[in-house]
C-alpha cells in the first residue's frame, strides 16, 4: 500500500493537474481567486501575509493581489507564520515522521526563523514520544518565542490524576504546555519559562485520586473530566492559539474542545507557574481568567455558552478601537445555526488589575461587541479562522476553509476581499476556474492571515516590488492601483526620557516630523494624547496613578513607560 503522505500528495497533484489543465472558466467576467474586491478609499493600506495550509511557501501580497514577496521552507506549516519586527519570518513546520501523534489537525513539531531571502537562521524541534508543538506561536518583545505543545499522559498517569478512565477510548490524554524559548542559533534553544495545564487540575470523580475537590469552587483549575465536544479522545483540550500581552504580562490560550479561552500569569517563575502562588496576581500558574463556556467549571448551563470551538484569541493593541479587549474568532461549529462571528470581550478587573469573579462565572456574561456580517455575506468557517482589528477600526477576517480574507469597515461593509489561489505542491488555480473542495473546505485553506502596515519595522529596508498576481491566467486589472514603494515613516527615530518618570516625560525625534502620540494605561485606555510637530514634545504625568503605561507614537512606535 502506498504510504499515506505520498498517496495524499499524488491525489493533490492529480487534482491540480485536472483543474489547471482542463475545463473552462466559469465566464469571462467571474473572479474566483485572487483579488475579488477592493475599495481603495476605505480599505487599509497594508500588506497581507499568509501561509497556505499545505504549502512550502509563505506569501506577502498588496491590496491588488499582486505578490510582493515570498519565503520558501522545506516544511509544510504547522500552522502559522508571523513577520517579526527584526524582519525575520517566524514559521511553524510540520513533522510527518512522529508516530506518537497521529494526524490530528494542527500538528507541528518544529519552529524556524527565516531571513528575507529564505535562509534558515534557526530550526528547533519539539517533537518526541511525549511532546509535539502544534498550531500557533507568538513573538515576545524580548526576542523570545512562545509556543504551545501537546504533552502525552498514559493510562496510569491519567487515572492517578482523577480522570474517569471509562471516558478514555484512546487510553491516553494529551495535556497542553506553553513554552517560552530563547533561540540559540542555529538549532538550539533555552526554555526560559513554561506552563503545564497538568499542574492545574481539579476533579470530583475519584476521592482517592489527586486533584479531588468541588469543581465549582475552583474556577482557577481545569476539570480533567470535562470533555466538551471531544467525547473523551486523547486531544482533550486542543489548544489552537497563543498570544501575549506585554502591558499585563499575561498569556491567553484558546482551548477549542472546551470552547473557552484562558488567561495565565507570565510574571511567574517556572516554579511558580507549576504552583498555586506567586507572580503579580499571587496565583502562580492557576487560571486568572476564563471565558466562553462556564459549564466547563460548573458555573453555567448550555444557555450561558458564548464561544463555540473558537480560534485566534488575542488582545487588541493599545491605541486601537477596543484597546485592551480580547478579540476571538468564534467558529460556531456546534452553535445553533452554525454561525461564525467575531467577539470583543472586556474582562472585568478590580482597581488593582485583578480579574473579578463572583458567585457565578467570570464576567462579562456576554461580549461587549459581536461582529456579524451584513445579509448576503458570511465569514463562516467550521474549523480554523482568524480576526485582526486594524488601527482605523476595520476588521480583517480569515474564512479559513475557503482560503478567503475579507476586510470590513466599522459599519460591516466589505471593503477588501481576496481568495487564495494557492494549492498543495505550490500549484495555483487559474483565474475564473473554481477552487476544488477538500475535506471540510476547499483545497486552498489558510489557517489565518495578518496585515502589516507600510511602516512596520520588519519591512524597513527590504525590497517590496509589486509583481504579478499569484493565480494563473490573471485578468488584466488596470483599474486597481496600490501605491508602489509605500512611504516609509520616520516615526521610529525617537528617544523618551526620563523613564521611570514622576512629573514630565520628554519625547525627542532625530528629525523634524509630525506624528500623533498617545499614552495608554494597563487596560488600554488613552490617558494622554496629542500631536508632535517638529522634534520635541512633553507629557505631564504628575497627576497619573503610579504604574506601567505604553507610549505610542504614530502607527508602530511604542515604548513601555513607568510612572512613579
Amino acid at each position: 500500500m502506498m504510504p499515506m503522505r505520498i498517496q495524499s500528495c499524488v491525489v493533490c497533484l492529480l487534482l491540480a493537474m485536472l483543474l489547471i489543465g482542463g475545463g473552462a472558466r466559469l465566464n469571462a467576467q467571474t473572479r474566483t481567486v485572487g483579488k475579488i474586491y477592493y475599495d481603495d478609499t476605505l480599505a487599509t493600506l497594508a500588506y497581507t501575509l499568509f501561509t497556505p495550509n499545505q504549502s512550502f511557501k509563505t506569501y506577502l501580497i498588496e491590496n491588488c493581489g499582486r505578490k510582493v514577496h515570498e519565503w520558501y521552507s522545506n516544511y509544510q506549516p504547522g500552522m502559522m507564520a508571523y513577520l517579526r519586527e527584526d524582519g525575520l519570518l517566524l514559521r511553524t513546520g510540520r513533522d510527518f515522521s512522529n508516530p506518537a501523534f497521529p494526524s490530528n489537525g494542527g500538528n507541528g513539531g518544529l519552529l524556524e526563523l527565516l531571513d528575507w531571502w529564505s535562509q534558515r537562521l534557526w530550526l528547533y524541534w519539539i517533537s518526541d514520544d511525549i511532546h509535539l508543538a502544534h498550531h500557533d506561536v507568538t513573538n515576545l518583545p524580548n526576542g523570545n518565542v512562545m509556543v504551545i505543545a501537546w504533552e502525552k499522559y498514559n493510562y496510569a498517569q491519567c487515572k492517578a490524576a482523577g480522570r474517569d478512565t471509562f471516558q478514555m477510548p484512546d487510553n491516553e490524554v494529551w495535556g497542553e504546555v506553553v513554552y517560552e524559548l530563547q533561540p540559540i542559533y542555529p538549532d538550539s534553544a533555552v526554555v526560559v519559562w513554561e506552563w503545564h495545564v497538568w499542574d492545574h487540575l481539579v476533579q470530583d470523580f475519584n476521592p482517592a485520586a489527586a486533584n479531588f475537590g468541588v469543581v465549582a469552587d475552583h474556577p482557577e483549575l481545569m476539570d480533567i473530566n470535562y470533555l466538551g465536544i471531544s467525547a473523551g479522545v486523547a486531544d482533550w483540550l486542543h489548544a489552537n492559539s497563543v498570544a501575549y500581552n506585554p502591558v499585563r504580562d499575561e498569556v491567553v490560550v484558546s482551548f477549542r474542545e472546551t470552547s473557552e479561552i484562558v488567561v495565565i500569569d507570565h510574571s511567574t517563575t517556572t516554579a511558580e507557574a507549576a504552583s498555586h502562588s506567586g507572580g503579580f496576581h499571587g496565583k502562580g500558574g492557576d487560571i486568572l481568567y476564563r471565558w466562553g463556556n462556564p459549564a466547563a467549571y460548573q458555573r453555567g448551563q448550555a444557555a450561558d455558552q458564548q464561544l463555540w470551538q473558537q480560534h485566534d484569541a488575542h488582545w487588541v493593541e493599545p491605541g486601537f478601537p477596543h484597546a485592551g479587549e480580547l478579540i476571538v474568532f468564534n467558529n460556531g461549529f456546534t452553535r445553533p445555526g452554525g454561525l461564525s462571528t467575531v467577539e470583543f470581550v472586556q474582562p472585568v478587573v478590580d482597581t488593582l488589575g485583578h480579574y473579578v469573579i463572583g458567585a457565578g462565572a467570570f464576567m462579562p456574561d456576554s461580549a461587549q461587541y459581536t461582529f456579524r456580517t451584513l445579509p448576503g455575506d458570511t465569514i463562516n468557517s467550521i474549523i480554523q479562522g482568524g480576526a485582526q482589528l486594524l488601527p482605523n477600526g476595520n476588521l480583517l477576517t480569515t474564512q479559513s476553509v475557503h482560503g478567503r480574507f475579507v476586510e470590513f469597515d466599522s459599519a460591516g461593509k466589505r471593503v477588501w476581499e481576496y481568495i487564495s489561489p494557492a494549492l498543495p505542491l505550490s500549484l495555483f488555480v487559474n483565474q475564473g476556474f473554481p477552487v476544488p473542495s477538500s475535506g471540510l473546505g476547499w483545497a486552498n485553506a489558510v489557517f489565518k492571515c495578518r496585515k502589516y502596515f507600510p511602516e512596520y519595522p520588519g519591512l524597513e529596508g527590504n525590497p517590496l516590488p509589486h509583481g504579478d498576481p499569484l493565480e494563473g491566467l490573471p485578468y488584466p486589472d488596470s483599474t486597481c492601483s496600490t501605491p508602489v514603494g509605500f512611504a516609509q515613516a520616520m516615526e521610529r527615530n525617537f528617544e523618551v526620557f526620563p523613564n521611570p518618570v514622576a512629573e514630565v516625560l520628554h519625547m525627542r525625534s532625530s528629525v523634524p516630523q509630525q506624528a500623533d502620540w498617545m499614552l495608554v494605561d494597563a487596560l488600554g485606555a488613552v490617558v494622554r494624547n496629542g500631536r508632535l510637530r517638529g522634534m520635541e514634545a512633553e507629557i505631564g504625568v504628575e497627576s497619573l496613578p503610579a504604574g506601567i503605561y505604553i507610549l505610542r507614537i504614530g502607527k508602530t512606535w511604542r515604548r513601555k513607560v513607568l510612572v512613579e
